[in-house]
């Protein structure tokens, strides 16, 4: 039951930093992020990014492992949240270094059982840019297990024990549209 309190409690935490930025947003003129990349736990992925502000942006993003062997295949839907700090880049004038927050939800489907599991993320990025609109963004940090929930052939149902903070590492490309 106490465990129950906590997730609840840290998924009401995310959800509010991402109101926070909501409310205290301004007129912006938003530009859009488009990315492509790698990282564990989220695997492969692509997504897109909304700047509302000149100093956040709001994303969501899909990935998958693209296996489809006896271990069945992962996905997994990630919505995220950046903070840009630092002094701006005089060649390109954008902030490059960013805090992440963002939840990730992972399901995996094999014939034998499925599993759907949640993260909580916080990591840092920070963007290298190739030209003005492209960019290479290496992310380091930690996702904190939230939940879990796996059915087996038989339909019973478990909880896994799992490692509560995992590192979270990655590496993208991103285009600005």
């Amino acid at each position: 039951m106490y465990r129950h309190k906590m997730y609840l409690k840290i998924t009401l935490l995310a959800a509010l930093l991402f109101l926070v930025g909501f409310t205290n947003a301004q007129p912006y003129n938003n530009d859009i992020d488009v990315v492509v990349g790698a990282s564990v736990p989220g695997i492969y992925h692509a997504g897109i990014g909304l700047h509302y502000m000149p100093s956040t942006r709001l994303g969501v993003s899909f990935g998958s492992d693209f296996k489809n062997d006896e271990n069945g295949r992962l996905y997994e839907l990630a919505l995220i949240h950046s903070i840009y700090f630092g002094k701006p880049d005089r060649k390109i004038r954008k902030k490059l270094w960013s805090l992440n927050t963002g939840i990730s939800f992972q399901v995996k489907q094999s014939i034998h059982e499925k599993s759907t599991a949640g993260y909580l993320d916080l990591f840092f990025v920070r963007k290298f840019p190739l030209t003005p609109k492209i960019f290479i963004q290496p992310e380091l940090g930690a996702s904190y297990f939230l939940f879990e929930h796996l059915v087996d052939q038989a339909e019973i149902v478990t909880k896994g024990a799992r490692t509560q903070i995992i590192p979270k590492i990655g590496i993208s490309l991103v285009f600005k549209i």
